[in-house]
């Protein structure tokens, strides 16, 4: 079965296409310019392994949280596919892709949120915290703290630096949870952007 990832939710937005559970291809989408750079490299993807859309057997997609405008760029591309050529998808969070980097699976996920604010994961629970009550928590996570942005582990060395690309990611998790559950695909009408507001630690 062929499976196409899809992650614009993140600075660094990507794509992978998987033949089975092997990834046989992976695209970055700099500058974040991602309604112009998108379906171009969803075109490249599949045409360097010959298929065309209707040849996927499964949608993967980040559903965030990350950015507003990324988040619903990749949705709506999924929701086309999905109407189009009726390819089942399942949505993955960009946290949990960012947790899945790691084998411990009580690793502490971490993104940038702006406005001085960070989204967090931890023990499954996400949520959005101010950067300044969030550093004075993090040395407890050393070890075990990660995230793709190259910004945070600039601004604090105890955070792991990981691959930033994380649409692989999100197709390995999208995979498992589709064998898990044969059939257990997002419904078209309610696949919809992630939105934290809650406060970690409180």
């Amino acid at each position: 079965m062929w499976t196409l990832a899809l992650e614009t939710a993140s600075q660094h937005g990507s794509l992978a296409l998987f033949e089975g559970d092997r990834c046989v291809g992976c695209e970055g989408l700099e500058g974040r310019a991602y309604a112009a750079t998108l379906i171009p490299a969803i075109e490249r993807l599949l045409r360097a392994q010959g298929l065309r859309p209707a040849a996927l057997g499964l949608l993967a997609v980040a559903d965030g949280p990350g950015s507003f405008t990324g988040v619903r760029i990749g949705l709506a591309t999924v929701k086309a596919l999905m109407e189009t050529n009726h390819t089942p998808a399942v949505a993955v969070g960009t946290l949990e892709a960012v947790a899945g980097a790691s084998e411990d699976e009580h690793t502490l996920a971490v993104m940038d949120a702006g406005r001085n604010m960070v989204y967090v994961r931890r023990d499954g629970v996400e949520e959005e915290e101010a950067a300044e009550a969030f550093a004075s928590k993090l040395e407890q996570w050393r070890g075990k703290a990660v995230t793709p942005d190259a910004a945070l582990t600039a601004r604090w060395p105890v955070l792991e630096a990981i691959e930033p690309r994380l649409a692989p990611a999100v197709g390995r998790l999208a995979l498992a949870r589709w064998r898990r559950q044969p059939g257990a695909a997002d419904d078209v009408l309610r696949l919809d952007a992630r939105y934290l507001g809650a406060r970690w630690g409180t």
